[in-house]
């Protein structure tokens, strides 16, 4: 990682904000202090640069003050890379071929792992429980923050609707160029929905395969004279690329472990009902105080 800083620092403090992001002082730019406020950059490999989801990270990242892609990986080999820069995190939208890519690089480097190609065999996916151990290893078939609430939405329902008899189909939509069916999504759907104890049987997960299509998942939930339908819909495929670019960030630093979305949406989570409690706690302190002045 590199730091940036808009304010002069002291030696002892850039020590203690490097000890605190486990950095080298070094990693420093001397022209920092002019620069805008205290952040960290990100330095990240990508495999499949040269695929649409690779594209569009490359796209995005540009314009990501806090991030830097430093190595391209490509059908043809590694693109304009840096080897001498060090790296923090890997990205991988590629094959089983590029994942493996991925995890030796990430073996030499202790880089974080971030892996978006879906249709993994079993062995592969082995591998990356291996990884874990000794890197933060994020899995992710769908890095849509949508999807990551979806999956808690229908778990909700699994748990609140099984007892009562209902059942389940999941459908889900992609374009005709995509090769795994079903979807790594719809999978993770499936086992959201069993894990609050409703059955989801191979045959009831239907998979289509037509034109430009980026991607859809419904879940049809049916029980006694009612339907529920939950239904996520990617309009462009930057909500994947931005997702990804923010889970990268996320996993920088993180202790080695097998990490998913849901630990980045219970980060969120954790942050967002902090704000409310600050708020709650703002509001009622403010009360007491109106409540002890004095009458004009």
């Amino acid at each position: 990682m590199v730091l940036y800083t808009d304010r002069p620092q002291s030696k002892s403090d850039l020590t203690e904000i490097c000890n605190k992001q486990r950095i080298g002082l070094g990693e420093i730019s001397s022209s920092s202090a002019q620069e805008g406020s205290l952040r960290v950059q990100a330095r990240v490999a990508l495999i499949g640069a040269s695929g649409r989801m690779g594209a569009r990270i490359d796209a995005l990242a540009a314009s990501d003050a806090s991030m830097i892609i430093t190595r391209r990986y490509g059908r043809t080999g590694c693109a304009n890379c840096d080897l001498a820069v060090p790296i923090d995190a890997i990205i991988d939208f590629s094959n089983e071929t590029g994942t493996r890519q991925a995890m030796a690089i990430a073996r030499e480097s202790s880089a974080a792992l971030l892996v978006g190609t879906t249709g993994l065999s079993a062995e592969i996916q082995q591998e990356l429980a291996v990884l874990a151990r000794t890197n933060a290893v994020l899995v992710a078939p769908n890095t849509s923050l949508g999807i990551a609430v979806t999956r808690k939405l229908a778990r909700m329902a699994a748990v609140m609707l099984a007892p009562s008899g209902w059942t389940v189909d999941i459908v889900e939509s992609h374009h005709d160029r995509k090769k795994d069916a079903p979807s790594g999504t719809a999978i993770a759907l499936a086992r959201a929905l069993e894990s609050g104890g409703m059955q989801v049987p191979a045959d009831r997960i239907h998979a289509i395969r037509a034109g430009d299509t980026i991607g859809e998942h419904e879940i049809r939930l049916a029980g006694p004279s009612e339907r529920i339908h939950l239904m996520h819909q990617a309009v462009s495929r930057d909500l994947f690329a931005a997702g990804a670019i923010r889970a990268a960030k996320w996993l920088v630093g993180k202790p080695p472990g097998a990490y998913t979305m849901d630990d980045i949406m219970d980060d969120i989570m954790g942050d967002v009902m902090g704000d409310v409690m600050g708020n709650m706690m703002g509001n009622m302190m403010d009360d007491m105080t109106g409540d002890l002045r004095p009458a004009k």
